[in-house]
């Protein structure tokens, strides 16, 4: 399960994938892999657990070797679905995917649930935009004007009518 692909506008033989890994298994692909031969072979970039792939990526628009990855800790079996858990959050990398750090100032600790991810270049540094499904005290939009060193939550998630626990749906898999 693949949740996002990235092209390295400097060369299209460099791509990254965001991988989710299998559904109803632990192990597997999961973490971001990097290719520099146009897909003939690809590296384990990061890696978290057997548990937690990747779900997102951004690049910094003004420098591709500076990229986010959110992570996603999940385990499907028949009747349930656990989504979220501490293990998940964004991590960045400012040396094309050779190292990762976590980022945590301002964003919610613990079970994160899903991140999308969106960069805008047009000031230096970057500013940097998450969509964090967590639980409802915490989940929402939130952004980084300073290249994901402090986060500030700008806006809040609802939860869908008749439901609480996590924003989107307590239990549901968000496809997309």
């Amino acid at each position: 399960h693949i949740g996002r692909l990235l092209i390295d506008p400097r060369n299209s033989n460099v791509v990254y994938v965001a991988a989710q890994g299998p559904l109803f298994a632990p192990g597997g692909e999961r973490g971001v892999f990097k290719t520099t031969d146009g897909g003939q072979t690809w590296q384990p970039s990061l890696t978290i657990s057997a548990d937690t792939g990747a779900n997102d990526l951004a690049f910094d628009p003004k420098n591709p070797d500076v990229l986010y990855a959110s992570a996603y800790q999940r385990r499907r079996a028949v009747g349930q679905l656990i989504g979220g858990g501490p293990e998940g959050g964004i991590y960045k990398t400012t040396n094309a995917g050779r190292t990762w750090t976590k980022l945590s100032k301002g964003l919610p600790a613990g079970d994160t649930g899903r991140i999308a991810l969106a960069t805008d270049g047009r000031k230096s540094p970057a500013t940097v935009f998450a969509l964090i499904n967590a639980q409802l005290k915490e989940a929402g939009f939130y952004r980084s004007d300073d290249a994901g060193a402090s986060w500030s939550r700008i806006g809040h998630m609802q939860p869908p009518a008749g439901r609480a626990g996590r924003a989107g749906g307590a239990g549901r898999e968000d496809r997309g």
